[in-house]
């Protein structure tokens, strides 16, 4: 794989992840849960590590890593989260499902297999971390689902 494809791939995930951090920002605000909300607060950071992680092997490649910025699609996002979210907390946990899958799905399609052995040790990792994020997620949207409110 040619240094430039990978610097690309790196650069795309990390404003994916740069995106995925400002849906948690708004979803969060529509969990009623303290426990539940200091979980998601962790995962957020999580996703800003990330960044900062994926930042760090651009530059090992030589490159300035590019300064995420907000753009149309992640406002567009954060928008329809923030809608979600003002249904509660199992509104919330949907809309960061949405944003948890979309990033897994990226970084599945965007990593080739021939990454060198450093990145890929990096990328691997993010998709554990996100997969951890799906299960609670799923649990607890299942749970809530099967609670009456009350």
């Amino acid at each position: 794989m040619q240094k430039t494809d990978m610097i690309k791939i790196l650069a795309n995930l990390i404003q994916l992840e740069f995106d995925t951090v400002h849906v948690y920002d708004t979803a969060i605000e529509g969990v009623g849960d303290d426990q539940m909300r200091h979980r998601l607060e962790s995962f957020r950071q999580t996703h800003h590590a990330h960044t900062e992680d994926l930042a760090e092997a651009i530059k090992k490649l030589g490159e300035d890593p590019p300064a995420p910025a907000r753009d149309l699609k992640g406002i567009i996002f954060e928008k329809l989260t923030a809608i979600r979210s003002k249904t509660g907390t199992e509104g919330a946990l949907k809309a960061l499902r949405t944003a948890e899958d979309i990033l897994s799905r990226h970084y599945h399609e965007l990593v080739p297999e021939n990454t060198p052995k450093s990145t890929n040790h990096i990328l691997k990792k993010h998709l554990s971390d996100g997969q951890v994020h799906l299960d609670y997620i799923d649990l607890n949207i299942k749970a809530l689902s099967i609670t009456p409110p009350g």
